[in-house]
């Protein structure tokens, strides 16, 4: 029996010694964190930890604002065609009314005024068209712009089978700002064209119209042609008299020309012959 208990005092004293490590480490971890070196460490790591905190709120909110920039600019392209397609179907309209007057008329001259206007308004209302149905929204394939409006018009006067279109335009897009002017001088001359060029006392082989482009340093030079009866015969027939005999008028296309020149900060020159005529437009690009 005395043997027994002798073991188990041994055990009891082995398990107090072994609590009292653990107090002692315990109180020495304590005192490590008090000193003044490692009271400067904890202080660095929180920090340190507090500052990756604060960094991961801030990625995120870059994040954000990109995809809400990115959503502004799609709204924006939305709203912009969309724009675009109520403009053209609205001018579509303003045109469709314009040929039912046409209808009910018979005077020849109140006629081509209103095929004038529907011109003009076509040539609005393609550019409108071709914005909306594409990407760019400001800008226009020129290319592809005046061959559409060069058909409309050759369909407007009845000239598909009578006259020759000859287009030599590079791949260009050209701001909407400065392709509705362009659009309407373009539309000016060749309806100019078809209207007085040809006549049917003149009998020609092969009867032209030419426009071409060509993109120097900072401009863009177009140059329209026909082969037509010349200006001084044409202007026989498309002057608007005064009441002084002797004295004309410009008629409207050419002040329209001349205001829409001024508009694109453009320089406009003539060339004469006895046979057709020749412009040459110069933009700034």
């Amino acid at each position: 029996m005395k043997q027994d208990q002798s073991n188990s005092n041994v055990d009891f004293y082995d398990v107090t010694d072994k609590n009292k490590d653990n107090i002692e480490s315990k109180e020495n971890i304590e005192n490590s964190r008090a000193s003044p070196t490692n009271k400067k460490i904890l202080k660095d790591e929180e920090k340190t930890t507090v500052s990756k905190m604060n960094l991961i709120p801030a990625s995120f909110n870059e994040n954000d604002e990109k995809k809400s920039v990115s959503t502004k600019n799609n709204a924006i392209q939305t709203l912009l065609s969309e724009l675009h397609h109520r403009v053209k179907n609205n001018l579509q309209i303003i045109g469709s009314l314009l040929s039912i007057q046409a209808r009910r008329l018979e005077e020849p001259t109140a006629k081509h005024a209103i095929q004038d206007v529907q011109s003009r308004i076509r040539t609005m209302t393609l550019i409108h068209e071709k914005l909306y149905q594409t990407d760019l929204l400001t800008e226009v394939e020129l290319d592809e712009y005046i061959i559409e409006l060069q058909q409309f018009l050759f369909r407007l006067y009845q000239k598909e089978n009578q006259i020759q279109a000859i287009i030599t335009i590079p791949k260009v897009r050209i701001n909407v700002d400065k392709a509705i002017p362009l659009g309407l001088i373009l539309n000016e001359w060749i309806t100019n064209s078809l209207k007085y060029a040809f006549p049917v006392s003149e009998n020609k082989s092969v009867n032209i119209i030419s426009i071409s482009l060509q993109k120097k340093e900072n401009q863009y030079s177009i140059i329209y042609q026909d082969n037509g009866i010349g200006m001084q015969k044409e202007t026989q027939n498309n002057t608007i008299k005064s009441d002084t005999p002797t004295k004309k008028k410009k008629s409207m296309g050419t002040q329209l020309v001349a205001s829409l020149v001024e508009q694109l900060n453009a320089t406009q020159k003539e060339h004469f012959e006895e046979q057709g005529v020749c412009f040459e437009l110069i933009i700034p690009s």
